[in-house]
């Protein structure tokens, strides 16, 4: 069975979107997932990501958005104006 974990921040910017791309297909590469499934990743996540930075803050600040990805990805968020976290499962990959 495969650990392997990383861990990341972005800002609240979809000037982000290359970053986020280049942190999956990195994860994706080390863990061994075909072009495909990193391909499938990173379209979720995209739009995952665009509509948290469109319409997930009642400001204008910046904000840090704590990726962590593995077999399971789980992304945590701390939405502004709010003191809890929102999970978000976005699906696991099983050997």
């Amino acid at each position: 069975m495969l650990t392997k974990t990383t861990s990341f921040k972005l800002k609240n910017a979809l000037t982000e979107l290359d970053a986020l791309f280049q942190h999956i297909e990195q994860f994706g590469k080390s863990a061994g997932l075909p072009k495909k499934q990193i391909f499938q990743i990173n379209l979720a996540l995209d739009e995952l990501f665009t509509n948290i930075v469109s319409y997930g803050y009642t400001d204008k600040n910046s904000h840090w958005i704590d990726f962590r990805l593995s077999l399971d990805i789980l992304i945590s968020l701390k939405l502004a104006k709010l003191k809890n976290f929102l999970e978000v499962k976005c699906g696991s990959h099983t050997n």
